[in-house]
């Protein structure tokens, strides 16, 4: 019943958005737009120097051979502007809908090149037609709705919302979310939902971009301990899997006055020790994963000197990985007895460990030929 009852307000939501966002496609500093051409879906390049909407000859024929379009569309022939100035000639054909975004157009004129391999280009008697717009990174937002939601509006949008994140729906729940901020109606907790549902779906550039939004209001009432925690460390995290170790460092380090629970700590020592061991600061980052390792057990309620001697092929494979990583900074740092310790986990079927030794003995080798 609640599936039934949530239906109104979907459609609700697709004609009071006060922005319609857009994920556009790069290509050679080109940005393709998703469109829907009489029912076909195509990508345009969206051109602002071009004076309309124009089809390859190739698509022109598809369409016309698969009831997109028919014989009383075609208008007769004509010429147009592209971008770079050159005037070309075409055959003047008449789409009769053109969706992007929700928004839909009808009975555009458009041409359709006479010349193989052409480009499919968004231009201006479509562009114009889409009123306010600006480029937000690889989004176009279109600005042409109503500017504010009722009250009664942003209630069901955010309900909505948060049903789809607590059902680790993220990809739902991180839609509608943006769509409130867009119009700076998401509260700092809606916010840090909205982080986490991008960096749950490895969307890390995306989470960085709201995760240190809320830097500023990490004193918001509202926030837990935890949230706090969450804020500094995944964002750290998010910019470790951007390739950028200061700012990962950084984040991750002022999360330090927020780590409570062992779950928290093992995090916040696992993401240090990746930082460090990646920085080749080896003493350092073995230190991190001791310690991860130990909240990790301490978590999961693991002794963890049985468990090193367990001898099982069921085996928690994330422990595995930061028993043999902190072996591994170790060896780094000269000390080699431990790789007996990853023999001897291997041979007990830590199936990490064998996958270590395996990647080692190859670098091992690469290393004695050079």
């Amino acid at each position: 019943m609640k599936k039934i009852f949530l239906l109104p307000f979907l459609f609700m939501f697709a004609y009071s958005y006060s922005q319609v966002r857009i994920k556009m496609q790069k290509e050679n500093n080109l940005y393709k737009v998703p469109c829907s051409v009489n029912g076909l879906n195509l990508k345009f390049i969206f051109d602002t120097g071009s004076s309309n909407v124009q089809i390859s000859k190739e698509t022109a024929i598809f369409m016309l051979n698969n009831g997109y379009l028919n014989d009383s569309d075609i208008i007769g022939t004509g010429r147009s502007r592209l971008a770079n100035g050159s005037i070309v000639e075409n055959t003047r054909i008449k789409l009769r809908t053109i969706e992007i975004g929700g928004l839909i157009f009808h009975n555009i004129e458009a041409s359709a090149s006479n010349q193989l391999n052409s480009s499919l280009l968004l231009g201006q008697s479509v562009i114009q037609k889409l009123g306010k717009m600006q480029i937000d990174g690889n989004d176009l937002l279109i600005l042409n709705y109503k500017e504010n939601f009722s009250a009664k509006e942003l209630d069901s949008m955010k309900c909505l919302a948060n049903m789809y994140y607590e059902r680790k729906a993220y990809s739902a729940a991180s839609e509608i979310y943006q769509k409130i901020h867009d119009v700076n109606k998401l509260d700092p907790v809606g916010t840090l939902n909205l982080a986490n549902c991008y960096f749950l779906n490895l969307k890390f550039e995306e989470s960085i971009k709201y995760f240190e939004e809320l830097f500023s209001l990490i004193n918001y009432e509202k926030f837990s301990t935890y949230d706090k925690f969450t804020i500094y460390c995944c964002c750290g995290e998010s910019y470790y899997r951007c390739g950028n170790d200061e700012k990962a460092l950084l984040c991750v380090e002022k999360s330090s006055p927020y780590v409570n629970r062992s779950y928290d700590k093992y995090f916040y020592y696992w993401c240090l020790a990746r930082i460090y061991q990646r920085k080749e600061i080896y003493a350092r980052a073995a230190k991190m994963y001791c310690s991860s390792m130990n909240n990790y057990a301490a978590y999961k309620q693991i002794n963890l000197r049985k468990y090193i001697k367990m001898n099982s092929t069921n085996r928690d494979n994330l422990l595995d990985c930061l028993i043999v990583e902190g072996f591994g900074c170790d060896i780094n740092c000269g000390k080699v007895n431990e790789l007996n310790a990853i023999y001897e986990l291997a041979n007990s079927g830590s199936a990490y460990a064998k996958i270590w030794l395996k990647g080692w003995n190859i670098g091992k080798n690469i290393l004695k030929s050079e």
